[in-house]
């Protein structure tokens, strides 16, 4: 297709979601063959393939100079490099491993939107993230085609405020991928945009470890140089290409000038004709849809010249404060278990930074949404939070920050309504119950068990306090059932007060 060509999106096609999304596109280099030099860093300067049977199903970027290509015979691979190291890649356990860390580190720091594809790749919507944002004329690593003349620009600029969102979705993947290589190791490769399909395809401008913005007046031209026939365009496979073909539709032009009548014709269906006739403008309103959800809630914050432990507690606490509005805003009812400190100390002597992260049980906290929820939780966070600073940084004089985060782990679901367990737990308007000996079982929880020490429990993580309270309510019943089978051994047996 001409590249100068100007392609007239059909009324059909439109998106009724507009350039309103902030969407990255985040796909790991060469990611199978990252993770064997990860474990092996010998293998770094070597032509590596990673193979599964007779296949070589990735390779690293030394072998790749040398001929090597993804889904290459492994015979031919070595006739074109005689010193190719092979792996064996069929056992996916540790690559699975690499995976999720990527994805919960994406879920827990940037938005709580993000989408796997396979092993390697991941979409993130950081459309809420963005809004919270300084606007910025600045765009983090390549814009799409690099040189574009500054009159072009203007006269195509949308004015909708999208450029501006890519501009700072820009600026987000660029610490999405500094993230991933400074805690999980991996180098990515980044597409930015305003749907799914175009951050896909500019993502794959520039390789390796750089990044690509594509802004809306610009979708156009993307779309127009892609090489190759409609499988050129993420979300065709080769069933879909296979059906098109069958119906005389090769080549994207071919795609674009069919009409919608002859695609349902082809599909029997109107809805995947019209997905597929959107798909060939670069038009894409799928929603990024969670792939689970995170198990880590966080929030860093890069520092500069925090020497003095005034100063690194107002941080904390600012940290604390937008970390309890993220998770209010999750909006799955689930309460964490955990809380975890993390700070970057700079070492005059070594010159580096070094991360330590310490952790502790998460308090009690009150309902998410009741009015006193986030002053309540800072001010039972903060003393275990200034507790866990003063281990990590026991010398308060002399010391120089460059990164403090707060994040929470451990997640476990809180019910709600008659009969759930956050029922059981609300205090009892009526006169309070005895235990055996006479002495009031309740604390700010409800009713504590009266063989449990209050202490131990109020250490314990949330979700192990509901287990605990839980067990005893079963018990309660059983006593009030005599037909009911005799008590058990349960886990309060090992939190019981020592007599």
């Amino acid at each position: 297709m001409d590249e100068d060509q100007v392609i007239m999106i059909p009324p059909d096609c439109v998106s009724s979601l507009g350039h309103s999304r902030t969407i990255v596109h985040i796909d790991a280099d060469c990611f199978y063959a990252q993770v064997e030099m990860l474990e092996n860093p010998e293998l770094r300067d070597k032509p590596l393939g990673v193979q599964q049977k007779n296949i070589v199903v990735t390779c690293n970027y030394v072998a790749r100079e040398k001929g090597v290509s993804k889904l290459m015979l492994v015979a031919e691979a070595r006739k074109l490099s005689p010193g190719l190291v092979l792996v064996n890649g069929e056992d996916l356990a540790r690559y699975r491993v690499m995976s999720d860390r990527v994805t919960d580190l994406l879920q827990s720091r940037f938005s709580s939107l993000v989408e796997r594809l396979g092993l390697d790749e991941n979409f993130v919507d950081v459309s809420e993230m963005v809004k919270a944002r300084t606007p910025t004329a600045q765009v983090a690593g390549h814009v799409y085609g690099d040189l574009v003349r500054e009159e072009e620009e203007q006269r195509l600029e949308c004015h909708c405020g999208c450029d501006q969102r890519v501009k700072i979705g820009s600026q987000v993947a660029q610490e999405m991928r500094e993230a991933i290589r400074e805690e999980v190791g991996l180098t990515t490769c980044a597409g930015v945009s305003y749907n799914k399909v175009l951050a896909k395809l500019v993502g794959s401008q520039h390789k390796p470890n750089q990044q690509t913005t594509l802004f809306s007046w610009q979708a156009h031209k993307l779309i127009s140089s892609l090489p190759g026939g409609v499988r050129a365009i993420p979300g065709i496979g080769r069933q879909m290409s296979d059906l098109l073909k069958s119906g005389g539709i090769s080549s994207l032009c071919d795609l674009q000038q069919a009409g919608l009548d002859t695609l349902m014709t082809i599909f029997g269906n109107s809805d995947r004709a019209s997905v597929v006739q959107k798909l060939a403008f670069g038009v894409d309103d799928t929603p990024v849809k969670p792939s689970g959800r995170p198990k880590s809630l966080g929030i860093e914050d890069a520092v500069k010249g925090v020497n003095c432990a005034q100063d690194a507690e107002a941080k904390i606490e600012a940290l604390s404060g937008r970390l309890l509005d993220l998770l209010t805003a999750q909006q799955d009812g689930r309460l964490p278990g955990t809380v975890r400190l993390t700070v970057r100390k700079w070492d005059k002597a070594t010159k580096e930074a070094r991360r330590e992260s310490r952790q502790a049980a998460m308090p009690a906290l009150p309902p998410l949404h009741s009015e006193t929820f986030r002053a309540s939780s800072l001010a039972k966070m903060m003393p275990l939070l200034k507790e866990l600073f003063a281990k990590m940084v026991p010398d308060k004089n002399e010391f120089h920050l460059t990164l403090l985060g707060v994040a929470f782990t451990n997640f476990c679901d809180r019910k709600s309504g008659k009969g759930s367990i956050s029922s059981f737990l609300q205090p009892v308007a009526k006169k309070a119950r005895l235990d055996g000996t006479g002495v009031e079982a309740s604390t700010s929880h409800g009713l504590l068990p009266p063989e449990v020490d209050r202490d131990v429990f109020n250490s314990l993580p949330a979700e192990m306090q509901e287990e605990i309270l839980a067990d005893w309510k079963n018990r309660q019943q059983t006593l009030s059932s005599p037909t009911k089978a005799k008590k058990k051994c349960t886990i309060n047996d090992y939190f019981g007060k020592k007599k």
